[in-house]
């Protein structure tokens, strides 16, 4: 009985403890500029097992990858490697939701705990912790404040202790996407409503774009591309508020649209890519491989990267849709994110780096 009873304390006290990054960190992440790590065909650098699914990535620095994974955990890996260098564990058992890194403080928490931790990086402890009342979906530095966005509203926090200062929330539900432009953030309710708010939380313009259930907002310059999954693809010219473009796909589109030399790069999810000159209403080239384009394309420095879920990776010319390089991974993929060092991907609870070997 005695033993018993040693095992169930030892037990209690571990779930109700937490490990914490022992290391300092500087958030400092890698220019990608001209990134030459993908240029010729690639082939697996590392890869290694996590004890979870990872849920979302940031780069810290040119050397380390942070995870926040689907049981409660955040570990640091060396992206060289893929050695990990640091763990952070509390007995959450939930997935992470990783917000943001804002002035080396990175913001946290897990899903449907309501609670967000704010840990500075640099001297390794917990600046803040605090729960709400509503669920976060993000949280953004904008004119020197700290935002967040919940589901029916904006809202700003105090950067010191975590406490909402103030939030503005709307009649309908919006997307988990959000813009900002000159000085103003512009969000889109699930009923198509574009709406402008300026950093006080005050509304200054409203915007009908007649498109339900939109899915993601992209900004180009001037130019505010809206769609949905259903294949409505929609360029608001945010001067006039004029409709530059406008087309109903018989196809369904999970992957968010490109911008990339002035066209959009759309990826349906039935595995066809095109690059659209919409100014001109004119398809400059056409990319089509039988599978899921369910993950986001990636388009950087000439290059269109398209991760199809089965497990192949094409790197594209931007210009012309010409093939670069394919590779084709073991299993199937659910997870991309492009590093300075290369392409990152998972199978399951296993993450493989690939890129060119120096």
């Amino acid at each position: 009985m005695q033993s018993k009873a040693i095992v169930i304390l030892l037990i209690i006290l571990f779930t109700s403890c937490a490990f914490k990054f022992k290391r300092s960190y500087m958030y400092d992440p890698p220019e990608f500029d001209k990134l030459t790590c993908i240029q010729d065909s690639v082939s697996v650098l590392w890869s290694t097992k996590l004890k979870a699914y990872p849920q979302k990535i940031i780069e810290l620095d040119s050397s380390s990858l942070l995870i926040g994974d689907s049981r409660g955990g955040l570990q640091i890996l060396n992206v060289r490697t893929g050695k990990q260098i640091d763990y952070y564990w509390k007995d959450y058992m939930r997935p992470i939701k990783l917000y943001n890194v804002i002035n080396n403080i990175l913001y946290f928490s897990a899903e449907n705990e309501n609670e967000i931790i704010a840990w500075d990086l640099k001297k390794a402890k917990v600046v803040w912790k605090q729960k709400y009342k509503i669920n976060i979906t993000r949280l953004f530095k904008f004119n020197k404040q700290i935002f967040i966005k919940y589901q029916t509203g904006i809202g700003i926090i105090n950067s010191k202790n975590g406490e909402i200062k103030r939030k503005t929330s709307f009649q309908n539900r919006i997307i988990d996407n959000y813009v900002l432009r000159n000085n103003k953030i512009l969000c889109l309710t699930e009923s198509g409503k574009l709406i402008s708010i300026d950093s006080n939380l005050k509304i200054i313009d409203k915007y009908k774009t007649d498109i339900s259930l939109p899915q993601n907002i992209l900004l180009n310059n001037d130019h505010l591309v809206i769609h949905n999954s259903s294949g409505l693809i929609k360029i608001l010219n945010l001067q006039n508020e004029e409709v530059v473009y406008s087309k109903k796909y018989d196809q369904t589109i999970y992957s968010s649209p490109q911008f990339m030399q002035g066209h959009l790069i759309i990826a349906f999810a039935s595995g066809k890519t095109i690059s659209l000159d919409y100014s001109k209403n004119t398809t400059i080239w056409e990319f089509s491989y039988p599978g899921l384009l369910s993950l986001d394309c990636i388009a950087i420095d000439n290059k269109i990267i398209l991760p199809y879920s089965k497990g192949i990776i094409f790197c594209l010319n931007s210009t012309d849709g010409s093939e670069y390089w394919k590779y084709q991974a073991e299993k199937s993929i659910n997870y991309v994110k492009l590093t300075h060092r290369g392409i990152l991907y998972s199978s399951g609870k296993k993450l493989i780096l690939i890129g060119n070997k120096k």
